[in-house]
């Protein structure tokens, strides 16, 4: 045990930043070790240029080595670390052969508010209309004429469950062709004014367009 304790010291002997003690107790001795329960981590970077405030709390990334910890932000990894930063960007290609108006019903329900962007390019190779969802968080090219969109996003575990949401939004409208209520509401309210406005003239197309909500329920 004597020659194992020597060979250990003589290892770490010109390692000044890795302090090592060896203890080779007798057989049958009884040995109590103490750890200190709380660590003690070191900021590094632009977090420790500015001291925070009493409460404040701080976020960043953990490292350890060699028992010792630090404390920064995720782009200063590559100057205190030999670890990187990367961004992922994510794709997923789903068949769709469905309406805008039975899309945009869909993702509405997931995501709130959302924008119908069209994109008017001549090229098959780029997409013909462009939904952001999500505050943009997420992204869906359409392209209609392939009846393919791509739910495209920067992964993180939010944007991840954001695109579930808008995965199962086009699966949803994908499998459950219902006919579209704007366009049915569109095509009740034409006929409708034409046959009302032969009878009572053309004021009768006013009168129910501004009571369209409470005759079509829209």
């Amino acid at each position: 045990m004597n020659r194992l304790k020597a060979a250990i010291m003589r290892q770490y002997e010109d390692d000044a930043d890795f302090h090592i003690e060896v203890h080779n107790p007798r057989n049958t001795e009884s040995v109590e070790l103490h750890f200190r329960g709380e660590k003690t981590a070191k900021v590094v970077g632009k977090m420790a240029m500015s001291a925070p405030k009493d409460g404040e709390m701080l976020g960043g990334v953990l490292v350890r080595r060699n028992f010792n910890y630090h404390l920064m932000r995720a782009h200063n990894l590559s100057a205190y670390t030999g670890l990187s930063n990367s961004v992922l960007i994510q794709k997923e290609s789903i068949y769709y052969n469905g309406s805008t108006s039975l899309l945009l019903h869909n993702l509405q329900q997931v995501s709130g508010h959302v924008i119908l962007k069209h994109i008017g390019s001549k090229d098959p190779s780029n997409p013909t209309h462009h939904i952001p969802v999500f505050s943009e968080s997420v992204r869906e090219n359409v392209y209609f004429a392939q009846h393919i969109t791509i739910i495209e996003w920067t992964s993180n575990p939010v944007n991840d469950m954001f695109a579930d949401r808008t995965l199962v939004a086009v699966l949803h409208a994908q499998a459950n062709p219902i006919p579209d209520k704007r366009e049915l509401c569109l095509i009740c309210f034409m006929f409708y004014g034409c046959y009302h406005s032969n009878i009572f003239g053309k004021n009768a197309m006013k009168w129910i367009f501004s009571n369209s909500g409470a005759i079509f329920g829209h």
